[in-house]
């Protein structure tokens, strides 16, 4: 996408990463030790996807 459509992008991306960490931390409740932690990990790393995705949207469109 290009122009005006970026914005929208992301914020879709940023909408769908928020969501994923949701899920995330739901399941991590049924697992147990090292699992859970591996998930927490994979929490992580969805949250600093999210921050990365808004940090270019305030780029793209400065609030």
């Amino acid at each position: 996408m290009t122009g005006n459509g970026r914005p929208a992008a992301y914020s879709c991306h940023c909408v769908s990463l928020a969501s994923a960490n949701v899920m995330a931390m739901d399941f991590a409740r049924y697992l147990k030790g090292a699992q859970s932690d591996t998930l927490g990990g994979i929490q992580q790393l969805i949250m600093l996807g999210e921050l990365a995705v808004n940090r270019v949207l305030d780029k793209l469109d400065p609030p």
